[in-house]
Formats: C-alpha cells, sequence, structure tokens
C-alpha cells in the first residue's frame, strides 16, 4: 500500500474533508503529518485519488482502476468508456431476457411437437378406423 502521505499532499484539505466526512481542520493535521488517517479514510483517498479499486473492494481488484475516463482493466490498452460501461450492463439485461425467452420458446416448441405427435397418432388411428368401417360395409353390401 502507497504511504499515506503521498497521496494526502497531491489533494487540497477541502478535498479531502469532504472525501472522508471529517472537518477541513482534520485533514490539514493529516497533511501535515500531526495524525494518522484512519484505515478506511486511506482506502476512501486511494480510490478517489487514483482509483484504485483494491483498497475498496480488495485483492480481488487489483490493478482494476477508475477514472474519469472509465474503468482500466489489468492487461488493456485503453479503459472502457463510462457509456459504454452502462450499454454493457443493459446489453447482460437484454441478453439475459432473451436467453429466458428462448427458454420459453423451447418449452413452448416441445409442448407443440408432443401436440403434433398426439394429434398424428389420433389421426392415424381414425384412418385405420375408417379403412376398417369401409371394408366392413363392402362385406355387407356383397352378403
Amino acid at each position: 500500500m502507497t504511504d499515506y502521505r503521498d497521496f494526502l499532499h497531491e489533494l487540497p484539505a477541502s478535498t479531502i474533508a469532504e472525501v472522508c466526512q471529517v472537518d477541513v481542520a482534520t485533514a490539514r493535521r493529516w497533511q501535515s503529518g500531526n495524525s494518522k488517517p484512519p484505515g478506511h479514510a486511506e482506502k476512501l483517498l486511494r480510490f478517489t485519488l487514483r482509483g484504485d479499486a483494491a483498497a475498496l473492494f480488495g485483492k480481488e481488484w487489483a490493478g482494476v482502476e477508475f477514472s474519469r475516463y472509465g474503468l482500466s482493466l489489468p492487461g488493456w490498452r485503453n479503459p472502457i468508456p463510462p457509456g459504454e460501461l452502462r450499454a454493457s450492463f443493459w446489453r447482460m439485461q437484454q441478453v439475459e431476457g432473451l436467453r429466458r425467452e428462448c427458454e420459453r420458446l423451447a418449452r413452448e416448441l416441445e409442448h407443440a411437437h408432443e401436440a403434433q405427435a398426439a394429434a398424428e397418432d389420433r389421426a392415424d388411428w381414425l384412418h385405420r378406423q375408417l379403412v376398417s368401417e369401409s371394408r366392413l360395409a363392402l362385406m355387407l353390401a356383397d352378403a
């Protein structure tokens, strides 16, 4: 973790006070080194100044950074812009909705196939019945 003094001097005391929800005098004491900010304040400041996601969310987020340009991921050349992030969430919701619709349609199709098979069985039975009755009628007519 970067020493808190490294980033305390990069922000005005008023910004530190606003981010950490403390008064400006406390922020100035932190900057002067008269007192050390608590751990949660350091994390907020690291996130605010550097966009360090690991500061707030844990080690799994190491290398992930937020900035005004978007979300930077380890190994990616360019950050993902905010608009694209929002669009990605919308697309994920849309994909999930379409997945559920596909499952519903697959169930409907299965039911339609079952109904078709039952109708074909019924039609086959009726055809056999008609043939049997026709033969019987012919036999009775000959007799």
